[in-house]
């Protein structure tokens, strides 16, 4: 849990300030970074899947419009990846 809190606290200091306007390109996918963090915290394992899937069918969605080399998109795929592996290597 520790390397979590530490890819999360990464991850949100680069988070853009315009990104939490509700009509930035990038609010949806914060909202579902910010689900997954707490389905995971609280141990809602299936609606994490759910909800990583949404978030890389968003980014694949919206590849043309969003900067996806922009910090916090870069910080939180590996987020995505952390919590992948950690779900696959614990059979959840």
């Amino acid at each position: 849990m520790k390397n979590l809190n530490e890819n999360i606290k990464s991850l949100n200091s680069h988070l853009p300030q315009y990104a939490l306007r509700r009509n930035s390109r990038y609010y949806e996918y914060i909202c579902y970074i910010n689900n997954i963090y707490t389905f995971f915290v609280c141990g809602l394992y299936e609606e994490v899947k759910l909800f990583i899937d949404r978030a890389y069918k968003y980014l694949e969605k919206n590849k043309n419009t969003m900067d996806l080399d922009n910090q916090y998109i870069l910080e939180s795929k590996k987020l995505l990846e952390y919590i992948n592996g950690y779900l696959d290597i614990n059979n959840l």
